[in-house]
């Protein structure tokens, strides 16, 4: 067991050092200008309230002259924050988690989607109807966007608990276009698979969602205090929070405002889903909006770090408090 984290631990400190690697030397990432701000983020239908903050102005009613990067590798994001290569980027709770015990600098400064049970982001899902335990994954494969990761992290966290071990489920790297088709293939006995803008082909298929792995995990790891999961938030390097709180708090309002005006203005959002990421009428009728919400505390990174000490991916308890920015008085 003891040999297993080190080389899960091991496998993410490659896979940060190879975000290293990436994010130096990857280019153009634009250079900062006066008063900019270089934005780091993927694009999908979580990602609508900061297109929708950029297109509508609302970055710019406060104050921040927002320069806006699409991409779809967090890695490479979390390790070019740390070296200010951008001021804010998107990130996920474990990835930080690793990052900081690796030495990089970062921190948490806003939320972005949260799932549950009741809107799920990442489930599992399968074709066969006899698999409808994550106990009679064992001996099966099991498709992931990622290898290393909060996803697989969040998986193997389940799996364990119910005495099945990560070496007996073979995970493969698969996007998620393609797993809906391995599915029927039969090439895969299950898939993590992106509910929100997928759902409708996975029910004309005759694919059987189950639980949101990241939610179930969280849940879980917090003893059934903790109903949703944090999936996606954004980072900065500490010292940049530090010298620009204006640009924390402008931020963060502006995604607020997004949110607000998205939830309560749903045609906004279909129109956007088919503009900005060329979604058909229907497949953005057919979406099933994130829940985003911007504040995080500091007790809800808590699970994240019971996952990650139990998988392997960090060996010590982090300053969950050090990780979150905290607006100065």
């Amino acid at each position: 067991m003891g040999c297993r984290r080190q080389r899960s631990a091991r496998r993410f400190t490659v896979v940060l050092l190879l975000g290293l690697l990436v994010a130096a030397c990857a280019g153009p990432i634009p250079q900062p200008g006066t008063g900019e701000v270089r934005v780091a983020y993927q694009p999908g239908p979580a990602s609508l309230p900061v297109q929708f903050a950029a297109r509508s102005g609302i970055f710019e009613r406060n104050g921040l002259h927002v320069v806006l990067t699409e991409g779809n590798d967090i890695t490479v994001f979390t390790t070019a924050v740390a070296q200010r290569r951008y001021e804010i980027a998107m990130s996920v709770p474990s990835m930080l988690l690793v990052a900081a015990e690796k030495g990089l600098d970062v921190q948490v400064v806003s939320g972005l989607q949260r799932s549950s049970q009741s809107n799920p982001n990442l489930a599992w899902i399968t074709k066969d109807p006899a698999v409808t335990s994550l106990e009679q994954l064992r001996g099966r494969t099991v498709a992931v966007p990622a290898l290393v990761g909060q996803v697989v992290d969040s998986f193997t966290y389940l799996l364990e608990r119910r005495g099945v071990d990560r070496r007996d489920v073979r995970f493969v790297q698969l996007g998620t276009a393609a797993m809906v088709d391995q599915l029927n293939a039969g090439h895969v006995d299950a898939a993590v698979y992106g509910m929100n803008a997928g759902r409708a082909l996975m029910e004309r298929n005759g694919i059987v969602a189950h639980s949101d792995v990241v939610a179930q995990a969280v849940q879980e790891a917090s003893d059934g205090t903790v109903d949703d999961a944090i999936t996606l938030l954004f980072a900065t390097e500490p010292g940049y929070a530090a010298e620009h709180p204006e640009v924390i708090r402008g931020f963060r309002r502006s995604l607020t405002e997004a949110m607000d005006h998205l939830r309560s203005h749903d045609a906004d959002a279909r129109a956007l889903l088919q503009d900005w990421l060329k979604m058909t009428p229907e497949a953005a009728g057919a979406t099933t909006l994130p829940t985003w919400r911007v504040e995080i505390a500091a007790p809800e990174l808590v699970p994240y770090a019971t996952i990650a000490r139990a998988t392997g991916s960090i060996t010590e308890d982090p300053d969950l408090h050090a990780l979150l920015w905290q607006d100065p008085p």
